[in-house]
Parts: structure tokens; sequence; C-alpha cells
């Protein structure tokens, strides 16, 4: 692999003394694409699915375990 561009990692934030710092080949980026307007719509749309799906007896949609 050439090369990594990062933004989610197993523990948040990620640690400062990260050995992924030090890698040329790999760009880092805190995880924020969930703080946008529109990231925010589409969680809400669907919650509101998915408590709809329940309500219908369904089974709610990315459960995880």
């Amino acid at each position: 692999m050439a090369g990594a561009a990062l933004d989610v990692f197993a523990v948040e934030p990620l640690d400062p003394a990260s050995e992924l710092f030090d890698l040329d080949n790999v760009v880092l980026s805190p995880h924020f694409a969930g703080g946008s307007s529109t990231a925010r719509q589409r969680m809400f749309r669907m919650t509101g699915d998915n408590v709809a799906r329940v309500c219908r007896g369904e089974a709610p949609l990315w459960t995880v375990g």
C-alpha cells in the first residue's frame, strides 16, 4: 500500500503519541464528518425510519451485536 488517509480510530481522539503521526505516507484527520448539517439530517431521518420500523414490528437497520 502506498499510503492511507484515516479519520476514524479505535480510540478517539487518537493518542498524540501514536506512531501514525510519524508516517510520511499517512494523512490523519479528526472524525468530524458527522457534525455537518447534512450528516445530522441523515441521522435524524435514519433514526425516524428505524423507530417506524420497530413500531411496525420490523427489525431496525444497522444493528450491532
